[in-house]
């Protein structure tokens, strides 16, 4: 088991996936201010082993259904944006920008 990985996933936008996030091996995961749109499996554990923290996300009918986990906070600055933003601002600012 590796209880020891860890990771935040904040500020994102799951449109049409079949699975968005899947935590496992005793992974601790913290996920917060995520959009997800048709997506089939939006949180979940496929080895029924892995573990979430869930706050302020959006899973339509999605469904989500990792294990509760402890992770509540990261060592790390993450700047959480209103779920109406990451709506808009996602799909509108994603990926490279061309100027010419």
């Amino acid at each position: 088991m590796c209880s020891f990985i860890i990771s935040s996933i904040y500020n994102n936008y799951f449109d049409t996936v079949e699975g968005a996030v899947d935590t496992r091996d005793g992974a601790q995961v913290l996920v917060e201010n995520n959009v997800f749109v048709n997506a089939k499996h939006a949180l979940y554990s496929m080895d029924n082993n892995g573990y979430a923290v869930v706050r302020g996300n959006d899973f339509g009918d999605s469904s989500h259904d990792a294990l509760k986990g402890t992770l509540e906070h990261v060592d790390y600055n993450c700047v959480l944006s209103s779920l109406d933003s990451v709506r808009s601002d996602v799909p509108s600012s994603a990926g490279a920008t061309l100027n010419f």
